[in-house]
């Protein structure tokens, strides 16, 4: 039987747009699950009320486990951060962008060295990894981040599986195996239902020449056959909500995952925008942040009113 080591694609973006689409149609079944009596109560939540504004920026974080050599033993349970993605929510434009952040960015805290960016959930003491996280990721882009959520890997698996797996075409052979991580991706062309570790390799995949383009398809791929999973296991909602609530690992409250499926019924399509933070080659195995470029994208996105990225970094 294979390892299944928790691992992380922009999995939480899935569920920020489509977690709880159905949460109006549940009335029968309310008394399953005590999350669902709460989620259908405030489903007509106002976004703005339940979260104090008119938008929010969200640090959404995937983080590997930190293993022994060989793979065979936990060390920490804050290890690196594999993706680091910005969302904001805008409540009153009703738009929806998230931008991916490379793993790989320099970045300097205050009194610091030179580090990776996804190095800081590992280098923080204990209990204030994503406070850490969160500070590094302030201080790189310049953006005030609203709220830190971090993946709860094996509810996430068990929510795919609870909704029967997600059925998706695979364009492009995938492969690519770590034994010592627990890894193991080998996808043939085609369509293939994949189960919820299999739905993570397959977000998470990058060694193709499409890099984080390609990946991006892939999560849009996921989301659509994610709620169509969700509809045709209908029955199974408050379950489903169940291991929704659990995957955000508590950082949004009932009222506010309700608040935010009530958001996402009026959103459109042309609405919802992933991008990529820009970046170019730097020292080693770093990348820097284009700093005119990247100020121009998250300021054209709402998430900075003025000014631009600034941050502690030396220019060498």
């Amino acid at each position: 039987m294979r390892k299944r080591k928790p691992m992380w694609g922009n999995i939480l973006w899935v569920l920020l747009i489509g977690l709880c689409l159905f949460g109006g149609t549940v009335a029968g079944w309310l008394g399953r699950s005590k999350s669902t009596v709460e989620i259908v109560r405030n489903f007509n939540a106002d976004p703005t009320d339940a979260f104090g504004k008119g938008a929010v920026n969200l640090l959404l974080l995937g983080c590997d486990e930190d293993l022994a050599p060989g793979g065979q033993k936990v060390l920490k349970q804050a290890g690196r951060a594999d993706m680091i993605l910005l969302a904001r929510l805008d409540f009153d434009k009703k738009t929806i962008t998230g931008i991916s952040v490379p793993r790989d960015t320099r970045v300097r805290l205050k009194g610091g060295t030179d580090h990776k960016l996804n190095a800081f959930h590992n280098l923080a003491k204990p209990g204030k990894a994503n406070e850490l996280q969160q500070q590094a990721v302030e201080v790189l882009t310049g953006v005030k981040v609203d709220r830190t959520i971090q993946i709860d890997y094996p509810a996430f698996q068990e929510l795919i599986d609870t909704v029967g797996g997600v059925d998706v075409m695979i364009k492009d052979k995938m492969y690519y195996v770590d034994k010592a991580g627990g890894l193991y991706i080998d996808f043939k062309p085609g369509r293939k239902l994949l189960d919820g570790y299999d739905a993570m390799c397959y977000v998470r995949f990058r060694k193709d020449s499409g890099g984080d383009f390609k990946r991006t398809e892939r999560q849009r791929q996921l989301l659509v056959a994610f709620q169509g999973s969700v509809l045709k296991h209908i029955t199974a909602l408050p379950e489903i909500v169940e291991k929704g609530v659990a995957v955000l690992g508590g950082a949004l409250t009932t009222k506010e995952i309700a608040a935010l499926a009530t958001f996402q019924k009026k959103v459109g399509q042309k609405n919802i925008k992933m991008l990529r933070m820009p970046t170019k080659p730097g020292r080693g195995t770093f990348e820097e942040i284009d700093r005119p470029a990247a100020t121009k994208l998250f300021r054209e996105n709402g998430f900075l009113a003025t000014g631009g990225v600034q941050q502690e970094n030396s220019d060498n």
